[in-house]
């Protein structure tokens, strides 16, 4: 009878840390089914969803009208690469926030159990590459000023670094 007793503590113990693991993780965890049924969702995906706490961001989800994914093929794309591989990864998504605005996500997910049928369990992570997004597009449009301005230049430009006292650096020629 000890023994069990021992056994058992030792499990809720265990169920225990995993489960702080899962509430306390940076990243979204998630569970869903491939027809859309949110099942299970972590402290972190309702915090990139703008959420205070993860009933909100639930009750959000449950609502059969709201749309959640901004382009609702995306997601169909997604659900068929993990029943057809079993997972999906670095795949990018955009869904709303609670606010409206849009994020930037990108999923890590796997094939779980079969619910029966045609159903299955996705167990997933996310995180918010938003600002990456942003970034780069950012970095993109940068880019592109500069070769017009180079594109169509006279003549020729030099550039030189400045040193912290002001005095000239290296020269570089750029065209």
């Amino acid at each position: 009878l000890t023994q069990r007793r021992m056994t058992e503590q030792a499990l809720n113990e265990s169920l225990s840390s995993l489960q702080k693991l899962f509430d306390n993780a940076p990243m979204g965890i998630f569970k869903t089914t491939t027809k859309g049924r949110a099942l299970q969702i972590n402290k972190g995906f309702a915090k990139i969803l703008g959420f205070i706490n993860v009933q909100e961001a639930y009750d959000y989800i449950a609502q059969p009208d709201t749309p959640f994914f901004v382009d609702a093929a995306q997601r169909e794309r997604w659900v068929s690469a993990v029943l057809t591989n079993g997972k999906a990864e670095n795949f990018e998504m955009q869904a709303y926030r609670s606010d409206g605005t849009i994020v930037w996500l990108l999923l890590n997910a796997a094939l779980g159990d079969c619910l029966g049928g045609s159903e299955y369990v996705i167990d997933g992570f996310c995180i918010d590459i938003s600002e990456m997004i942003m970034a780069n597009e950012e970095l993109r449009t940068a880019e592109t000023t500069m070769r017009n301005v180079f594109e169509y230049m006279g003549s020729g430009c030099g550039i030189y670094a400045v040193k912290g006292d002001g005095s000239r650096g290296s020269d570089y020629i750029i065209k």
